[in-house]
C-alpha cells in the first residue's frame, strides 16, 4: 500500500492557527496606533513655559490715517455759497423750498438725502446752472463721512 500524506495540512495553517494569527497582527496594529496617538497628543500638548499659555492681548488696528477731515467752514459752505445761495438764501428765491444759509439747515439736507439726490440728478439737477463736478460733490459726501463737522 501507499502512503498517503496531505499536504495541504502542512502548507497552510488550520483556521484556528489562522484565527490566533490574525487576532496577534490585529492587537499588534491597534496597540501601534494607541502608541502613535498618544505620543501625537503629548508631543502637541507641550508647552514651553507659561507664556505659551497666555494669549496675548488683542491689540486695536493703529487706524489708517485719511485726508483731513471736511468741515462745514472750511470745505462745504463755499460751495453752498458759490453754487446755492443764489436761490437758497434767507429767504429762497426762485422756487426753492428751502433755505441752506446756516450749518443745521445744509446739515439736515446732507443727511436726509435731499441735497445730494438733486445734485446727482442728471434729469434736473442742481444747481440749474448744471450738475457739479464729481470732485466738489466728493467734499460734501467726504463732510458726511468725517461726521458732520462744522469747523
Amino acid at each position: 500500500m501507499f502512503l498517503s500524506i496531505n499536504f495541504d495540512k502542512f502548507i497552510q495553517p488550520d483556521s484556528l492557527a489562522k484565527n490566533k494569527l490574525n487576532s496577534l497582527v490585529m492587537k499588534k496594529t491597534a496597540t501601534l496606533f494607541l502608541a502613535s496617538l498618544l505620543i501625537m497628543f503629548f508631543i502637541n500638548c507641550e508647552n514651553h513655559s507659561e507664556d505659551d499659555l497666555i494669549t496675548p492681548p488683542i491689540s486695536t488696528p493703529t487706524p489708517i490715517p485719511t485726508p483731513t477731515a471736511k468741515t462745514y467752514n472750511a470745505d462745504v459752505k463755499p460751495i453752498f455759497t458759490n453754487s446755492c445761495i443764489s436761490c437758497h438764501g434767507k429767504p429762497p428765491s426762485n422756487g426753492a423750498p428751502s433755505s441752506f444759509d446756516v450749518y443745521t439747515l445744509v446739515k439736515d439736507g446732507v443727511e436726509n438725502g435731499a441735497i445730494l439726490s438733486r445734485m446727482n440728478n442728471n434729469i434736473s439737477p442742481m444747481p440749474p446752472s448744471g450738475k457739479l463736478p464729481a470732485s466738489t460733490i466728493a467734499i460734501i459726501e467726504q463732510w458726511a463721512t468725517d461726521g458732520y463737522l462744522e469747523n
